[in-house]
């Protein structure tokens, strides 16, 4: 049973109950009374029992036929079902709700006062492809996280461990990151920038429903890995062109305007899904590593770097 206050949804339950148990099911509404809400009943299943079950019971079949003469449900399968990749029940059709635009406007419009009240013009002027570098990075370390957050919810519950197990990972990954850093500070970038690309475009393809079955422990280990995988590969990236930029305040300010807009971009997955999210997250860190400064050099210093590793 479910509170539906408008038909879509209610038209979307049926629907789904329907792709799941390949049969139309019974649907009814219960008003609410001084007994408790009420909400639209869906069954499905086996209803050949359920409406033999109904015939036997007099009174329940005539209140039954009450409800549906008060509160008529005519579900004309319509509107589109909820999945995993899609999952937003009370939203009509595939688009971005208003208030999402208002909120993008007035974050922008309360950017550009505060640049013009305090005279900051510096923030966002002279930028050179070192701070556009360090903005690809911050956008699409942001998107990469709230897609990864819905699709650990699928496997792990909408709840508070979804948050503590993706944000342990990006933790742990960034303390891995520290030392691959420290450890082999001339590890070739290209390899690095291979690696965040590739394992980006790789998570496209992998469904972490199928870990679904697992122990809740083997589940939490899985989608922690695969989803902090490539803040591994970011957190070198981030290290070594931090070292490297001159003035770090403005890369820094860069950055977290980057992140501004990759959590301004995750509404885009209102009429994309969240999966496609991944492949923004991929175009981002491509522009990134086109932005950096040094990328050029790295093709060089790879080839240095394997030659001299297979000569020894």
């Amino acid at each position: 049973m479910f509170e539906a206050q408008r038909p879509f949804v209610s038209n979307r339950i049926a629907g789904t109950v329907r792709d799941v148990f390949g049969v139309e099911p019974l649907l009814f509404c219960i008003p609410n009374t001084a007994y408790g809400v009420g909400g639209v009943m869906c069954l499905a299943g086996d209803l050949k029992t359920v409406r033999t079950r109904l015939a036997a019971n007099q009174r329940l079949s005539a209140l039954i036929a009450g409800w549906k003469i008060k509160s008529p449900l005519h579900p004309t399968y319509t509107t589109e079902i909820t999945t995993d990749d899609w999952p937003y029940l009370y939203l009509d059709a595939r688009r971005i709700p208003i208030l999402y635009y208002l909120l993008s406007l007035m974050l922008v419009g309360l950017f550009f006062y505060t640049k013009w009240r305090f005279k900051l013009g510096e923030v966002t002027e002279n930028w050179s492809t070192s701070h556009w570098h360090f903005f690809f990075l911050g956008a699409a370390f942001l998107l990469l996280e709230v897609q990864n957050i819905s699709k650990a919810s699928v496997v792990l519950g909408n709840t508070w461990q979804v948050n503590a197990v993706v944000i342990s990972g990006i933790l742990i990954m960034i303390l891995l990151a520290n030392l691959i850093a420290a450890r082999f500070p001339h590890i070739p970038l290209t390899l690095v920038y291979a690696g965040l690309i590739g394992s980006c475009f790789g998570l496209y393809f992998v469904d972490l429903a199928r870990f679904a079955p697992l122990v809740y422990g083997q589940k939490m280990v899985i989608v922690a890995l695969f989803t902090a995988l490539p803040v591994l590969f970011r957190g070198v990236v981030f290290i070594r062109s931090f070292a490297a930029v001159d003035g770090r305040d403005k890369a820094l300010g860069a950055n977290m305007l980057g992140a501004l807009v990759g959590g301004l971009l995750q509404s885009i997955t209102f009429i994309t899904g969240i999966k496609a999210l991944l492949l923004i997250v991929t175009m981002l860190y491509a522009a990134a590593t086109l932005c950096d400064p040094h990328f050029k050099r790295t093709a060089n210093s790879t080839r240095r770097w394997f030659s001299r590793n297979s000569s020894s």
